[in-house]
């Protein structure tokens, strides 16, 4: 079977996030889940014979793009894509349809259908949820979009939040994170690199305000015009006030002379969230 990127990134976002979730309800029961294309299988883990058990698996309208737990580890949020913009469409699935969805999970990590599919108007690329658990972040790459979808108490998706008419955005949204006091959203825009006669798009990474869903711009970050800080991914640590940011191009905040990701305090750094600090 060949894997692609978006498959193996799907993979290993089932691998990372979902873990805690098992600790969290069922004891010695970990829920690890992959996708490939449309489907997106549960398996169950044995960590002390190091495998896997396919358990069941579900089947949505479209390529998986991205997906990511509530915080209570009750609820899974999917984003599917069938094509768009320069994308070729997924095979077997109409063209140009993209989707939210919301699971549930049992404390075995079984996954069930959790409301209506959200229609999304074009191919999202990346999910999260706040801290708090009432909103899912969707970022949209080409042209670059976000939207903002309420969560409502029983976990299901509600209402998207309207979001001002034209605020600030970089070129090609690639991620879409909440600070852990949720009063800061980051984006990751990642530009693109040159190719053949086409010069490079500079990367940037924007800073929201955001506030009963709604998100109002207050910095974007471009060192040298953004050129050479093509970002793709960052991760904020869990206690204390670091990021940690990665791109092809570059890595900031957190490297060494050979480009490996480290550790360190950073100590000029802008304050954007309480007890939350950014370089």
């Amino acid at each position: 079977m060949l894997v692609n990127r978006r498959s193996f990134s799907a993979m290993l976002a089932g691998a990372v996030a979902m873990p805690r979730l098992a600790f969290a309800q069922a004891k010695n029961n970990c829920a690890f889940y992959s996708s490939v294309g449309g489907q997106l299988t549960h398996y169950e883990v044995d960590f002390g014979a190091a495998t896997l058990a396919k358990r069941a698996a579900v089947t949505l309208p479209g390529g998986i793009q991205y997906a990511w737990p509530h915080p209570s580890r009750r609820s899974l949020y999917v984003a599917t894509s069938s094509g768009g913009v320069g994308i070729a469409p997924v095979p077997g699935y109409p063209p140009n349809q993209h989707y939210l969805a919301a699971f549930r999970v049992t404390p075995l990590g079984e996954l069930s259908l959790h409301g209506d599919l959200i229609k999304l108007r074009q191919r999202p690329v990346h999910v999260s949820v706040d801290s708090a658990g009432e909103h899912v972040l969707v970022a949209y790459n080409f042209p670059s979009n976000v939207s903002v979808h309420k969560i409502k108490g029983d976990g299901s998706i509600g209402d998207e939040a309207k979001q001002a008419d034209e605020i600030e955005k970089g070129i090609y949204f690639h991620q879409i994170r909440a600070t852990p006091a949720d009063k800061t959203v980051l984006i990751v825009a990642r530009g693109n690199n040159p190719q053949g006669s086409s010069p490079e798009d500079p990367g940037s990474l924007h800073v929201y305000d955001f506030k009963n869903g709604v998100l109002s711009h207050r910095r974007k970050i471009a060192p040298n015009g953004g050129y050479g800080f093509g970002g793709r991914h960052l991760d904020i640590h869990p206690s204390q006030p670091w990021v940690y940011w990665l791109g092809p191009l570059r890595i900031v905040a957190a490297r060494d002379d050979q480009h490996r990701l480290v550790g360190g305090s950073c100590p000029d750094l802008m304050e954007v969230d309480a007890g939350f600090q950014l370089v």
